[in-house]
């Protein structure tokens, strides 16, 4: 069996580079860094947090406990929050902020709803000729 260049290995420089490429840009950067402070503060929460139900208890059971109870606090309210989210909040995102001013004035004569949808171009009439 031969080997043939498909099946070579990409030199690690290659495969750092596509792998890191997002770091390139900055708001990842801070959307990476401000991540990985807050797991690092959640982490050392969780930990103070269980240390002091030790001192107070001495009870290995309520630290079971309290960490079901962090966790089923979550899931009992990912169901209603989504359902929530999927019928209110998505109707306040202003996605005419993008806009010019010249085409927020053009929108004060559409209905209400309207203003926030983006366009596409397609009220547009053209004449050809």
């Amino acid at each position: 069996m031969g080997v043939d260049a498909s099946d070579s290995e990409t030199p690690p420089v290659a495969w750092a580079r596509r792998t890191f490429a997002a770091l390139s840009h900055r708001n990842y950067r801070l959307f990476f860094s401000g991540l990985a402070i807050s797991s690092v503060g959640g982490w050392a929460r969780s930990a103070g947090q269980q240390q002091l139900i030790w001192e107070l208890t001495r009870d290995e059971r309520w630290l079971g406990w309290v960490g079901a109870g962090a966790l089923l606090s979550i899931a009992l309210a990912t169901i209603p929050a989504g359902a929530f989210a999927d019928r209110t909040l998505h109707r306040h995102i202003p996605v005419h902020q993008s806009r010019e001013p010249a085409a927020d004035r053009e929108s004060e004569s559409r209905p209400i709803g309207a203003s926030r949808m983006p366009r596409l171009g397609l009220d547009e009439r053209r004449e050809d000729g």
